[in-house]
């Protein structure tokens, strides 16, 4: 993943390092993280964000249940949108052993959480290989901002010298 992001989990995080006896990562260099508590989503989502605050895409992630198990386990995914709205998905990985790609292509995201699916045993999520881009500003904005601190100052300007 790029320099410049966070993950949060009110339960911590942990690693199982490369090889790790659960670890599905065997990349040198890489890390696979884990959620760190046993409580149902609704109070202990891992959150995705960027460290200072601007818009991203969520590509897509490599992903696997905590032991990396056979078993089949639900996850829910939730993605704030900079414009404050949001949405959600329910995922039920499937039964292989390793990680599973999932690919979700959101843009303009402010957060992603991800956790258990309510209801559901509580089993933490391990992931690596997240992948995101920062969301650019659009070309033209810092010109439209230009402009109209341009046309705030000749008013005010017109205004105090009066009106040719």
């Amino acid at each position: 993943m790029e320099k410049g992001y966070e993950f949060y989990d009110p339960s911590g995080l942990y690693s199982y390092g490369v090889g790790g006896t659960y670890s599905f990562d065997t990349s040198p260099g890489s890390t696979t993280l884990v959620q760190g508590g046993s409580t149902p989503f609704v109070y202990e989502p891992t959150r995705l964000t960027r460290a200072d605050g601007g818009a991203f895409d969520f590509i897509s992630g490599d992903f696997a249940d905590w032991q990396n198990t056979n078993n089949n386990f639900q996850y829910e995914f939730v993605f704030d949108f900079a414009d404050g709205s949001s949405i959600s998905q329910v995922i039920m990985l499937d039964e292989e052993v390793g990680s599973q790609t999932l690919t979700f292509n959101y843009s303009n995201l402010s957060a992603v959480y991800w956790g258990n699916y309510v209801g559901t045993d509580p089993y933490e999520l391990q992931w690596d290989n997240i992948r995101v881009n920062a969301t650019p500003i659009p070309a033209a904005l810092p010109l439209f901002v230009f402009a109209i601190g341009g046309l705030g100052f000749i008013a005010s300007h017109r205004k105090q010298h009066g009106a040719a």
